[in-house]
């Protein structure tokens, strides 16, 4: 069974504002990653313009996708 921590990071990128999710193991294994990208100007920052409580569902909504991944594999399909 693979145990895993979620990790996320805000990072800029020339088209706007990106929030990464990642299902990592004990050892540094990616499981799964999830991308939001959010086009707003770089240059405007992302709470004053939508406010704490949206970024905080961005990042929960990333966060349940990533997980969601990531235990798939804990339960693999098997072959028929």
């Amino acid at each position: 069974m693979a145990q895993f921590k979620v990790k996320g990071e805000w990072r800029t990128e020339n088209f706007g504002h990106v929030y990464t999710a990642k299902a990592v193991t004990e050892t540094g294994r990616i499981l799964a990653v999830v991308n939001i990208e959010v086009p707003l100007d770089v240059q405007m920052d992302i709470r004053d313009r939508f406010g704490a409580e949206w970024v905080k569902q961005v990042e929960q909504a990333a966060q349940n996708q990533v997980t969601q991944a990531a235990e798939g594999w804990n339960h693999p399909t098997q072959a028929a």
